[in-house]
Formats: C-alpha cells, structure tokens, sequence
C-alpha cells in the first residue's frame, strides 16, 4: 500500500472513530442530563423527608431521608463520572482531528511532490 493510499485510510479511520465519538458524546451528554434530574429530584424530595422527620419521631421518616440524601450524593458522583468521561472523550476527539489534520497535511505535501515531479519529467522529456 503507498504512503498516499494509508494517509487516506487513516484519515476514514479517524472519520469512523469521531462519528463513533459523537454518538457516545450524546449518549453521555443524555446520561448526564438525567443524572443532574436525579439529583435534583432527590434533593426536593429529601428536603421534604428532612422536613416530616423534624415533626415526626417515627424511624421510617429518618431512614426516607437518609435514603434519598444517599441517592442524591449517587447521583452526583454519578454527574462528576460522566463529566469526567466526557472531557476524556472531548480531549480524545481533539486528539484525533489533530492527527487527521497532519494525515491531511502530509497527503497534500504527497501530492504536491508528485505534481512536481511530473513537470519535472515533462521538462526533462522536452529536452
């Protein structure tokens, strides 16, 4: 395979790869988004559980409260995971389009050598 042709099957690769990131982007952008809702949910919810367990000397109050606290800081370990992975897939993309501008680049400079060494050998056959 020439230097040309495994330039130009890199690049599709990278193609292939960014589409894939894109869609595991939104994926996880949509994960998120329902994370941050759970917090948020469980948050007003045991803000009201907190509020029954101050008038109430029942456990089954104070169980409801811990629980709901506990799957509001889920959640939001939840949200700081995703986040992280994220910036990881974003810094991978970045990674990626750079390399794919350098394949780009390089297939250009390629070109442009063999453009002149097919004026050169027209030149030459002239004489």
């Amino acid at each position: 395979m020439s230097t040309e042709h495994a330039l130009m099957a890199r690049i599709a690769e990278i193609d292939d790869s960014l589409a894939g990131m894109r869609r595991a982007q939104g994926a996880a952008n949509s994960c998120l988004a329902d994370g941050r809702s759970l917090g948020s949910g469980a948050r007003g919810v045991a803000a009201s559980a907190r509020a029954l367990v101050a008038g109430s000397a029942t456990g089954v109050d104070t169980r409801l409260a811990r629980s709901l606290g506990a799957t509001e800081a889920n959640a939001r370990a939840f949200v700081a995971v995703l986040e992280r992975a994220l910036a990881d897939l974003h810094g991978a993309a970045r990674r990626l389009e750079a390399e794919q501008a350098d394949c780009r680049r390089e297939l250009e400079r390629l070109r442009e050598l063999e453009r002149q060494r097919a004026i050169a050998a027209q030149a030459m056959r002239k004489f």
